[in-house]
């Protein structure tokens, strides 16, 4: 699922008008398509795979992926003027519709359409270290439906998520580990 969206926002992001992100785009796509058929052929085998259980399991685990998966489409701050502008070629929700559609097609093809409706409707949570919500709603991403032959997204986000800087306290050690060497070298040019 994380692949698949990589792949929807960097074919985009590959059309930006901002010749820098573009250009670094065209880039990660060479690399990234390694990426996204890697998981697409782990995701066939164990799809196919003629243990029940295996099957199972493969599902109950993407039912909980997917609205973590759909967080990565929250719209960011400024996203409209980003949109008019053409750094962001299109918005998060045109993302967000063709993301659904390729997972969509790809569930449908394994017999595990399923999942996309008995997704968790929560996405990230946000509580604080003694388990309280503050301020601003947890990002609930919007509900899935299949309408004429369509897999499509109903409604949009509520709340706010990690695109608005609301993490769960796991995040921060993961955040610490995936900065430490830019942190370890102030002002290198990558």
């Amino acid at each position: 699922m994380a692949d698949t969206a990589d792949a929807v926002r960097l074919a985009a992001l590959v059309h930006s008008a901002w010749k820098e992100l573009a250009d670094v785009v065209a880039l990660m796509r060479l690399e990234e398509r390694y990426h996204l058929e890697h998981a697409r052929a782990w995701f066939q085998r164990m799809a196919g795979g003629a243990s029940a259980t295996a099957r199972d399991r493969l599902a109950t685990g993407l039912t909980a992926a997917v609205g973590e998966a759909m967080a990565v489409f929250e719209p960011i701050a400024g996203e409209e003027a980003l949109v008019q502008e053409g750094v962001l070629p299109r918005p998060s929700e045109d993302l967000l519709s063709q993301w659904i559609a390729e997972i969509g097609a790809e569930l449908e093809a394994a017999s595990l359409d399923f999942v996309l409706e008995r997704h968790a409707s929560l996405g990230e949570l946000v509580p604080t270290g003694s388990g309280e919500m503050q301020g601003e709603t947890a990002l609930a991403p919007p509900g899935i439906g299949h309408r004429e032959g369509r897999w499509v997204h109903d409604g949009g986000f509520v709340g706010a998520g990690g695109r608005r800087g609301r993490h769960s306290d796991d995040f921060e050690p993961l955040w610490e580990e995936m900065t430490s060497l830019y942190r370890a070298h102030p002002g290198a040019r990558w």
